[in-house]
């Protein structure tokens, strides 16, 4: 498909998985530098195309509200104008179709701003907007692809290895080399892949995403969650409109209400927006909520 970036590992590995294990290891580390920026840029294009899906599916359904409320407010002026004397009700009732009009064209320009800057970013990795399945199932297949690389690489590079008998130092490296994969850049790329949806959910600037991102993980070392489902719920409560600056207190109270209850926290955040929506509860209002009741839940458990 032309213009399409191939996300393939292929051309990183097969040059030196021919030759010398000396100078196969030497290039190890950057290798798999290489390797997982691939994954990283195969997991940002997926999160832009789920975006793209996401946000369409939002414009739609804000376009279809606004004319519904446009209509509403053209009725309710024709009534009021033929009414000699227009009752409270009426008057009330045009001016929260006003509010829901002018509260949905805001969305739809929200909306519209958010798709084109994901097309853009789209379009400059090759994908075509009006063909997003497609280019998913690459997408997907190609990840597998270069993950199955990697297993390749690791496998090879231990044959070659075990039979050099003057691996020495060499070993040590390939050993290291072996622990940074397992140990950092599998959990690394699960988490920016997670992040990356959180991002697709929430409005923040460059600044506001990386002080979120750094109290994602060390969330994670203070609670029984990982940073993966620690931005799993961030994600739910960007979803549910909760802004940035609330979304690690939101987020801190679900994990809290959870140990508290039992509750699934992600449940647990789709509960209490749902709740917030029937009372009328501001968003700003749902964190202080559901602590009172995680601290209600503890006080009346015994023991606790």
């Amino acid at each position: 498909m032309a213009g399409r970036k191939e996300y393939t590992a292929a051309f990183i590995l097969n040059a030196q998985l021919g030759g010398k294990f000396s100078s196969t290891f030497k290039s190890a580390k950057q290798q798999t530098q290489e390797l997982q920026n691939v994954m990283k840029e195969i997991s940002r294009t997926q999160s832009n195309i789920s975006g793209y899906q996401k946000t369409e599916a939002a414009l739609n359904i804000n376009r279809k509200k606004a004319k519904e409320y446009a209509d509403e407010v053209k009725r309710l002026k024709t009534e009021i104008e033929a009414a000699e004397n227009p009752t409270k009700k009426q008057s009330q009732e045009l001016e929260r179709a006003e509010k829901g009009y002018q509260k949905t064209t805001e969305a739809v320009a929200r909306n519209e701003e958010k798709l084109k800057s994901l097309k853009t970013a789209l379009d400059q990795a090759g994908v075509d907007t009006k063909n997003l399945e497609q280019h998913n199932r690459y997408l997907k297949a190609s990840y597998e692809e270069v993950k199955t690389k990697q297993k390749e690489f690791i496998d090879q590079s231990k044959k070659l290895e075990d039979a050099n008998e003057k691996i020495g130092n060499a070993r040590g490296d390939l050993l290291k080399s072996t622990a940074v994969y397992k140990g950092a850049i599998e959990p690394a790329v699960e988490f920016e892949t997670a992040f990356a949806k959180v991002i697709q959910a929430v409005d923040a600037s460059p600044q506001e995403y990386d002080d979120l991102r750094e109290s994602i993980r060390e969330m994670s070392k203070e609670l029984p969650m990982t940073a993966v489902e620690i931005a799993g719920i961030a994600d739910a409560a960007g979803r549910l409109g909760i802004q940035v600056t609330d979304i690690k207190d939101f987020t801190r109270t679900m994990i809290d209400l959870n140990a508290a209850t039992g509750l699934d926290p992600f449940q647990s955040a789709i509960e209490l927006a749902q709740f917030a929506s029937t009372t009328n509860m501001a968003h700003d209002q749902i964190s202080n909520y559901a602590s009172t009741l995680a601290e209600l839940t503890a006080w009346k458990t015994p023991g606790g």
